[in-house]
Parts: structure tokens; sequence; C-alpha cells
């Protein structure tokens, strides 16, 4: 019964609350600033008026206990305790709204742990009588989490401004033209005519493309595809050779051990090919004068990637249930979708399973991520450019799909799609693809725990 009303308070309180601590990173990185801003967020920007306010209750002139404070307290000690109450406040306020990049990491942790092994492992009942239906913590707080979010994206026009598939409000006193929703190219002061700044519906997009002609990008996406299965076949000798290898050093090799090391010799050839190409065809791709790729570590991304992942669990969830029930398998999901290779994970083997996570959980995310959503989804954008307002449902939809392709899964394809869809929107929307990096790690971190926990789905 405590679960249920804590999980409750959980949603209550975040719904309640939409200016909370949890969204100010995003407010304050879209520019919402100053006690001027129309549409703000009570309590969110510096200079506003907080949601709520302390009402100092009335006192009589001749009550005598207000001067002494509660329990006989002199009113001086009342007062230093007060301020000292009053500086740890602000300053946790202070490492919430701005915290360091090891803070970052140690609240994406500690989120991660509380949302894997916490709430994953409680369900709360809903409905009445006899229909009441068992539904996982992790999906309540997901839907809490969507809510407040959406919450806070209607009341934050930054946010709004963002949001791809609207067109941009016109200035105060100007005519709103006709909105056809083409991709437009403006140039970019710093780099010239060579490097410009993609705009849509006129909104600025969070990737610059190179002036060169499409077909030699779309001719890069058949190369890249080339490379995923020249590397699958390769795994095939890489499967055979490494026990001749270890045997010729005289170091024994255990069947797990060797399907990790496979999984993880595979996968860093796909990576370190994959970027070579990248390196060589799409400059500047890589480093911190990339026209691709919108990384920000010292910006705050913990508060997207902490609530895309409980998002994108959400997501995965019902879609797989939804799935399932549609081919007759029941509307009960087994387990998310584990990546390539996770069924030789077992968590009492030791070294074999520290070795095969480290492609899945750390090399896996980075790639994909500035694969699908820094190259594929610009590429895709431009290719269809000319279909106006439905560009950028297109190429969201298609860099999904073939994200969700690409991990050879047929029946988690669509609710890896979905995945794919809100990982995009994420991206696109706080243009910072730290924020998708971090979430796809905690979902893939996610995935192989489970997968070497079993229980964890009990």
């Amino acid at each position: 019964m405590g679960f249920r009303w804590a999980l409750v308070a959980i949603i209550a309180g975040v719904w309640c609350c939409p200016g909370s601590t949890l969204f100010h990173g995003a407010g304050a990185a879209a520019g919402c600033r100053g006690a001027g801003a129309r549409g703000r967020v009570p309590g969110l920007c510096r200079g506003q008026r907080p949601l709520l306010r302390r009402v100092p209750r009335r006192v009589s002139k001749y009550d005598d206990s207000f001067a002494a404070g509660p329990q006989g307290q002199p009113q001086k000690q009342q007062e230093q305790r007060g301020t000292i109450v009053g500086a740890a406040r602000a300053a946790l306020r202070r490492t919430l709204q701005r915290p360091s990049l090891p803070t970052q990491v140690g609240l994406s942790a500690v989120l991660f742990v509380l949302h894997t092994f916490v709430l994953s492992q409680h369900s709360l009942p809903l409905g009445f009588g006899s229909r009441r239906v068992a539904v996982d913590g992790d999906v309540v707080v997901g839907a809490g989490v969507a809510l407040a979010g959406w919450r806070h994206w209607a009341a934050t026009p930054a946010l709004r401004a963002r949001w791809p598939f609207t067109p941009l409000s016109p200035p105060a006193g100007e005519k709103a033209g006709e909105d056809t929703g083409d991709v437009e190219d403006a140039e970019n002061d710093a780099g010239g005519g060579e490097s410009r700044v993609v705009r849509w519906r006129g909104k600025v997009m969070p990737w610059k493309a190179p002036a060169r002609d499409i077909e030699h990008y779309v001719r890069m996406i058949f190369y890249l595809t080339g490379i995923y299965f020249g590397t699958t076949a390769l795994s095939v000798l890489i499967d055979r050779g490494l026990p001749a290898l270890f045997a010729g050093i005289g170091v024994g090799l255990s069947a797990q051990m060797h399907d990790s090391l496979v999984l993880t010799a595979t996968h860093l050839v796909w990576v370190l090919a994959g970027a070579y190409c990248l390196h060589v065809g799409a400059k500047p791709f890589w480093g911190p004068t990339s026209d691709w790729l919108r990384l920000r570590w010292k910006e705050v991304w913990v508060w997207w990637a902490a609530g895309g992942h409980f998002v994108s669990v959400l997501a995965f969830k019902l879609t797989a249930s939804i799935w399932m029930w549609a081919n007759g398998m029941g509307g009960s999901v087994p387990g998310d979708a584990p990546p390539v290779g996770a069924s030789s994970f077992d968590a009492s083997l030791g070294w074999s399973y520290l070795v095969g996570s480290v492609a899945p959980c750390i090399v896996a995310p980075i790639w994909e991520e500035a694969m699908y959503r820094g190259f594929l989804l610009p590429v895709l954008l431009a290719s269809v450019a000319s279909t106006g307002k439905k560009a950028m449902p297109t190429a969201v939809i298609w860099s999904a799909l073939i994200f969700a392709v690409s991990h050879a899964d047929v029946m988690a394809i669509v609710p890896l799609t979905v995945l794919g869809l809100v990982w995009a929107l994420m991206y696109i929307v706080s243009g910072n693809l730290s924020a998708t990096i971090v979430a796809h790690m905690l979902w893939n971190f996610r995935v192989v725990l489970c997968t070497a926990f079993p229980h964890l789905y009990q």
C-alpha cells in the first residue's frame, strides 16, 4: 500500500509542478529567462513568481509566543536556522538547475537504479472491483513524466518553438503567410557559403549540412549498409579464429567468453569502419567543428535523458503489448528486446559478462545515435525536402524504421521503431545529441541487466 501512495505522490508532484527542477534544465537551455517572458511556467526561471508562496500567518500584537518562536526558542535563533535552511535550499536548487558534468552522471545513475530496481519491481493495481489490472510501476511513472513534460512543453514558448510539426508563429504585428513546410538553407555566418544552417518551417535544426549534392550522401548510406553486412559476414571468421588464437598463446577460452569476445570484436570492426566512412565522406563529421553532430556535454542534459528513458520504457512496453496481442501472443511483454548477442550474457560468469556489456552499453549508443540521428536523419530530410510539409514526418519515420530493422529482430521491429521516433524527436526538440546518447545508454543498460537478471521481469 505504501508503494501505491508513493507512486501517486510522485506523479501528483510532477504533474502539479511543471516548473519544477526536473524540467528546469530544458527551459533554461531554451532561453526562458527574466520575469517579462510571456507564457512562462511559474517558478521556472529566475526573477519569476514562485508557484506556491508561503503566506505568513497573522499574529496579534498580544501574542507573546511569536516573539520567542515555537517551543520557546529565541527569535534570533529562529532567524539563524531559517538562514541556514534557506542557504541549503538555494545551493541544492542551483546544483539541480545547473549541475556539473559529474553531477549529471551521478543523477543519471541514481535515477536509473531507482527506475530499474525499484519501480520496475512493483505494480500499481488500477480499476474497480473485479476489473482491477496490475500496471508496472515504471509504466505509471513514465505516464506521469510524459504528462508533466507535455504540460511543461505547452507552457514554455521556447520549447513549443522547437516542435518540428507546427509552423513558427509570426512576430506580433506581422501577417502569417502560407506555410509550405519547405526545408530552407541559410548561410552560416562563421562558415561562409560552404556550411549551411538547416531550417524547417522557420525553425533552426540542431545540425548543419555541407553544401554538397544529396546523391553523394545517399551513396554513403549504401556504403554503410555494405559495411554492416560485411562485418556481419566477418563475424563468422572471428568466431572460428578466436579459439585458434587463444589456443596458440596457451589461454583457455570458455564458451561464454568466446561469445562475448565475438560480439565485442564484430561490433568494434563495424563501428570503426563506419566511423571512417563518415569521416571521409561527410567532413567535418567528428569533432567540435562538426556540421552534423551537436554534442553539448556541458549543457544540462540529465533531465532530458532521464525523462526520455522513462518515456522510452513506457512507449516500448505499450507498443510491444499491442504488437504481441495483435500477433496472437497475448498482451504481456516477456521482456524488452535484447541487443544482438545479449543471449550470451550471464551475471554469474564475471569477466565474460563485463566484456560482453561493452559493445551494447557503451559503444553501440554512441555510434547508433551518431549514425541514425546525427547522419541519417538530416540526409533523409534533405532528400525528401521537395514533399513540403510531409518531409519532416517522412524523415523521422524512415530513420526510426531503419534503426529498428538494423537490429535484425522481426518481433521487435514495431516497438524499436517507436523507440527511434522518441529519440529522434527528443534530439530535435532538445537540440543536444548528448541527451539521446545517454538515454540510449540507459536503455541498453536496462536490457542487459534484465537479460542477466531475469527476476527483474517478475
